[in-house]
């Protein structure tokens, strides 16, 4: 496949987001299932739940991937010091949707954006899928205001 991509040194951060932030942001109260994986573009992407009903991947995508890795720690560091919340019991998820989950889970507020790019399926047919594009997000920590991270989108 013909890779287009521009030179990532002359990508600024209004063309990245950009291309990132085609909608409205709006924000998301999910938990964050700590499994985490890589595209090929470099981009973190979680599962997450919202309303412990749907499930979403979540990407922390661009200058913001950076950003996750500290988030990763934050999480490493937290799932060290104290239990992880268990969305076991609490996510019911229809089982033609995914797997139930029994992993822990990290609760924040997100602000980004939807986009609904068309995917092929197994079968061949095309069908579209959701992802939410995160711009800033915060962990809440107790009582405290919470570890912010990310940055509004540049227009």
């Amino acid at each position: 496949m013909l890779d287009n991509r521009i030179d990532p040194a002359l990508v600024t951060p209004g063309y990245e987001d950009a291309g990132l932030f085609k909608h409205d942001l709006c924000r998301l109260h999910l938990s964050l299932l700590l499994g985490v994986r890589r595209n090929a573009r470099a981009d973190f992407v979680f599962d997450g739940v919202i309303d412990g009903k749907y499930c979403t991947p979540v990407f922390f995508a661009g200058r913001r991937a950076k950003q996750a890795a500290m988030m990763l720690d934050t999480i490493s560091h937290r799932s060290r010091g104290s239990p992880a919340v268990s969305v076991g019991a609490s996510v019911n998820i229809a089982a033609s949707n995914v797997a139930a989950y029994d992993s822990p889970a990290l609760a924040l507020r997100i602000d980004g954006a939807w986009r609904n790019p068309v995917v092929e399926d197994d079968d061949g047919f095309a069908r579209p899928a959701h992802q939410f594009i995160a711009a800033v997000w915060t962990i809440t920590a107790g009582c405290g205001p919470g570890l912010q991270f990310g940055a509004l989108p540049v227009r």
